[in-house]
C-alpha cells in the first residue's frame, strides 16, 4: 500500500515540477518581464524588509531564490557591499531581463536560470538564503529545502516571504472568487498545490524545514499596505490576478464577464486619490542551519 501511496506523490510531484516549468517559461513568465516595473512598485514594501532582513545578518554569500528580474538580487548587493549576491530563477525569460536590468553592477552578482529545487551549487556555499514570494511554487518543498541546507554554511541563515492564506488576503483573490460563481462547481484544490498560497500554513511550514535538516524556525506574520494606480486596475486583473482556470478553455464572453465583475469587485479598494490599496498578509519564515539540526 504504502508503494502505491509514494508512487502517486512522485507522479503528482512530476506533474507539478513540469507545469511550473511550463507556467514560468511561457506566458506568465513573459508578463512578469513586460510588468516588471508594476510588479515592483507594488510590492515595493516588501523590498525594504527582505533589504533589512539581510542586512542584519551581514552575509557573505547569498542565494536569492526566484529573483524574477533581478530587483531583489541587487538591492541585496548595493546594501551589503562585502557580499556576493547569486540570484536563480526558474524563468529564462525573467534571467534574461535581469541580466539587461544588471549590466551596470559588478562581478558580486550573478543570475542563472535553473530550478533552485534541484540545482546544486556546493557544499557549504552560502551563508544566507532570501526570496521575496519565490519558494512557494516548489514541486517538492521538503527536497527543495533539504538541498538549501546542504548548501548552507555552518549557522547559516534562511529568511524567505510568503503569503499567508487566501482568507487573509481577500484582494489577492477575488478574481477566483468571481470565478468560482459564474462556472461549475470545481473539485477543492489541495492548499499545498505550487501556488502564492501554499506555505500559508505554518505548521505545514514548520514541519517541512524540520524534515529538511533546518532548526531554529521563526515564522512572524507581517501585515503591509499595498498600493497602484487606479487606471492600472484593469491589467492588473487580465494580466496579473489569479482566477483558479484558464480563460482560453472558457465559453466566448465568459472570460471578460469575469474580468469586469472583478474589476468592478476591486473598485471597493479605491481610494479617494485615485489609489488601490488593499492589505497584504504575509509572513517572514527564518531559520538556521546548525550541526543539532543534521
Amino acid at each position: 500500500m504504502n508503494s502505491v501511496i509514494d508512487q502517486k506523490n512522485v507522479s503528482t510531484t512530476r506533474r507539478w515540477a513540469e507545469e511550473q516549468k511550463e507556467v514560468w517559461n511561457g506566458q506568465m513568465g513573459e508578463t512578469w518581464v513586460t510588468e516588471s516595473s508594476f510588479i515592483d512598485g507594488m510590492l515595493e514594501p516588501f523590498l525594504q524588509v527582505v533589504i533589512e532582513k539581510a542586512t542584519e545578518e551581514n552575509p557573505r554569500e547569498v542565494l536569492d531564490v526566484g529573483c524574477g528580474n533581478g530587483t531583489t538580487t541587487f538591492a541585496i548587493a548595493r546594501a551589503l557591499p562585502q557580499a556576493t549576491v547569486t540570484g536563480i530563477d526558474l524563468s529564462q525569460a525573467m534571467i534574461n531581463s535581469a541580466r539587461m536590468r544588471g549590466l551596470e553592477h559588478d562581478a558580486r552578482t550573478s543570475l542563472l536560470a535553473a530550478d533552485a529545487e534541484t540545482h546544486y551549487f556546493e557544499n557549504k556555499k552560502f551563508d544566507y538564503f532570501t526570496s521575496r514570494f519565490g519558494c512557494m511554487f516548489f514541486a517538492d518543498p521538503v527536497a527543495a529545502f533539504s538541498n538549501f541546507r546542504k548548501m548552507a554554511a555552518d549557522q547559516s541563515q534562511l529568511s524567505f516571504l510568503v503569503w499567508r492564506t487566501p482568507q487573509e488576503n481577500t484582494f489577492m483573490t477575488t478574481g477566483q472568487r468571481v470565478a468560482a460563481s459564474r462556472l461549475q462547481p470545481m473539485p477543492p484544490r489541495d492548499p499545498r498545490t505550487p501556488g502564492p498560497f501554499a506555505f500559508g500554513d505554518t505548521k505545514y511550514v514548520s514541519a517541512t524545514l524540520e524534515k529538511s535538516g533546518w532548526s531554529n524556525v521563526v515564522i512572524e506574520p507581517l501585515d503591509v499596505t499595498c498600493q497602484f494606480d487606479a487606471s492600472d486596475l484593469d491589467g492588473f486583473v487580465r494580466k496579473l490576478s489569479p482566477i483558479g482556470v484558464d480563460t482560453r478553455e472558457l465559453p466566448e464572453g465568459l472570460a471578460e464577464e469575469i474580468y469586469g465583475a472583478t474589476v468592478v469587485e476591486l473598485r471597493n479598494f479605491e481610494g479617494s486619490d485615485g489609489q488601490i490599496r488593499f492589505n497584504a498578509a504575509v509572513q517572514i519564515i527564518s531559520a538556521t542551519a546548525d550541526n543539532k539540526s543534521i
